[in-house]
């Protein structure tokens, strides 16, 4: 462990997530050992699939691009949908 200059607390692996307060001395942990590494993975893929339609779409709407920064929007929420239904069945 080291200590992290931000948050004042202990940043462990990646596997626990360090939430302090800055008025507060101690570090509680979120466990994540529970999560499956096939969720883990699905999960993952949704963030990288997701994350830049909606980025995209607002770059478009910002340069005055309408229809392709719907569209971006649009296939951000239609992959959203197609998520959530994909969680609920396998998960």
């Amino acid at each position: 462990m080291r200590l992290c200059d931000f948050c004042h607390g202990c940043v462990n692996t990646a596997v626990l997530i360090p939430i302090t307060k800055r008025s507060e001395k101690s570090v509680t942990y979120v466990d994540t050992s529970d999560i499956s590494a096939q969720m883990f993975v699905t999960v993952l893929l949704f963030l990288i699939v997701l994350a830049p339609l909606f980025s995209l779409g607002i770059l478009r709407l910002f340069q005055s691009k309408k229809k392709a920064g719907f569209m971006y929007m649009l296939s951000g929420l239609l992959v959203y949908v197609v998520f959530q239904t994909f969680m609920s069945i396998f998960f």
